[in-house]
């Protein structure tokens, strides 16, 4: 092995594997040449490099153009890799992991360059290779993943720019998008990926032929929404009038009921299928961007449940994404259309940590208000997580958004109260998932969702939003309180100044 690692750039004729086997692996010199010379063999040598300098411990690696980090995984577990004074970062559920080999070790790397395609017509953003090697340095093939592989692209959304997650498919030498789906909802913009290689966001500016053509079809089509419009109208009012005659004949009906034949002829609501434009950028799985009215709007695919179909037709409520109407695919899938909200996950949002007291006592207070209106309303089994949650700020601190309402999953099991791991959900077992989440807001710690919570073991404590999660957390579900009541703890809360004083559930002292 030599001393050092000396290219020539210029060499149209270049033994690759010779320079493979006699690269220098105790550093990062001189990988952006070979990278130039020999694209084809640049992550294998990454790979031989990260595995070189592992010494059972995580490393950095750095150099003008490349960055590499590795890190032990540690099987069933998170793997987690943040590049310091970079916002590129990755992780590999523990579904995924629970899978690996023991002693395996995630390598995450930084190309300031692009080796692989000379000349691009496209524009990209650094390159993100992630890998998985065994402890005798093999890469480990990893495609179809059961969850997502998150990997943080050091790059924040611009005003004017279409992004699409892109990777490099080294059998035909081209980017291609299949298997992975962007999320701009987070900062930085984020890859959800099936399967690990090299990542890179191709960037498209708005003033391109497609949106252009866009633009030009909606301003064409003002007249043609303005006789939808006044269509719309002229049904609107025929279906008020017969809801006000079926209302006169069923007077002896409950409110309930009244309001539930209101909301239903609402929620009947069809968007034709031309007139939702896609915009090619996934949020997960299930939910896509898209234009409707030339607003952005989210598509969640249906739910096997249909309940969060549901609970968005019947519900109005500030703290729940706006419901606009149900939309049918050309391939037969159905979605429904809600409004876009620009934020963060709350999941992001507690791990970040950027908040500070009063704004944590506002997410769990909204939390309860929330969740005490679905249940006030009928709706059950609604077990809330921090992924089934969006961050928006706004000028008064921050507004939560609950859009995920599906029931058939199996929560994780941080968020099953003791008594639901053998029994169905109840509103004590809702509120001990609100709890769960409070207490991570609180504390601006992420717990891991694969750890069922024991016990809440702190002593009782003076200031009031603590005890108010501790209360959440009873072991005995008989011993929690009830949605209204947290939301009405909840807002005598809100009235102290400075978090202390006395509250009284069921005529009981909570605090003195």
């Amino acid at each position: 092995m030599s001393s050092t690692s000396t290219i020539d750039a210029s060499n149209t004729s270049v033994d690759c594997e010779r320079l493979f086997r006699d690269y220098n692996v105790t550093s990062l010199s001189g990988v952006s040449i070979f990278g130039t010379v020999c694209p084809e063999k640049i992550d294998e040598l990454i790979l031989r490099i990260a595995f070189a300098n592992m010494r059972n411990s995580s490393i950095l690696l750095r150099s003008a153009n490349v960055t590499v980090a590795a890190s032990p995984i540690y099987n069933g577990r998170d793997a987690r890799l943040n590049i310091i004074d970079s916002n590129t970062t990755s992780i590999i559920p523990a579904d995924v992991t629970q899978n690996l080999p023991n002693n395996s070790v995630v390598v995450l790397s930084i190309y300031n360059f692009n080796p692989f395609v000379k000349v691009d017509a496209s524009s990209h953003t650094d390159i993100i290779s992630l890998s998985v090697l065994s402890e005798n340095s093999t890469e480990i093939s990893i495609r179809d993943t059961p969850s997502p592989i998150s990997i943080g692209m050091n790059y924040n959304v611009v005003d004017g720019e279409e992004l699409k997650c892109v990777w490099w498919d080294k059998s035909q030498s081209l980017w291609r998008p299949e298997g992975c789906q962007t999320d701009v909802t987070r900062q930085p913009v984020t890859c959800l990926c099936d399967h690990l290689t090299s990542f890179t966001l191709q960037r498209t500016t708005r003033e391109d032929g497609i949106v252009g053509a866009s633009q030009e079809k909606s301003t064409d089509g003002i007249w043609k929404w303005a006789v939808i419009g006044a269509g719309g109208f002229i049904v609107m009012t025929v279906m008020s009038a017969l809801i006000i005659v079926m209302r006169k004949r069923k007077a002896r009906k409950t409110h309930t009921e009244e309001w539930v034949l209101e909301m239903g002829a609402e929620g009947d609501q069809f968007i034709p299928t031309e007139h939702i434009e896609l915009m090619d950028i996934h949020m997960s799985s299930r939910c896509q961007r898209a234009k409707f009215q030339m607003a952005d709007v989210v598509l969640t695919r249906k739910a096997l449940d249909g309940q969060t179909d549901l609970v968005l037709q019947r519900i109005r409520h500030i703290n729940i994404v706006q419901y606009l109407g149900r939309w049918n695919y050309v391939n037969g899938d159905t979605y429904f259309v809600s409004t876009y909200i620009p934020g963060v996950t709350l999941y992001r949002w507690i791990e970040e940590g950027k908040y500070d007291h009063d704004m944590a006592k506002q997410a769990v207070i909204q939390l309860a208000n929330v969740m005490a209106h679905l249940v006030e309303m009928g709706t059950k089994g609604n077990i809330l997580t921090a992924e089934k949650v969006i961050v928006q700020s706004s000028d008064k601190g921050i507004l939560l958004k609950l859009w995920d309402f599906r029931t058939h999953l199996t929560p994780p099991a941080l968020y099953l109260a003791p008594e639901r791991r053998d029994g169905s959900a109840t509103e004590a077992s809702q509120v001990w998932a609100f709890g769960i989440l409070a207490l991570q807001i609180m504390e601006k710690r992420v717990y891991p969702s694969e750890v069922s919570f024991t016990k809440y073991s702190d002593d009782v404590t003076s200031r009031q939003m603590e005890y108010f999660v501790k209360l959440s957390l009873q072991t005995n579900p008989k011993e929690r309180p009830t949605f209204m009541e947290l939301s009405r703890l909840g807002r005598e809360a809100m009235k102290s100044n400075n978090g202390r004083g006395s509250l009284a559930l069921g005529g009981s002292p909570l605090l003195g």
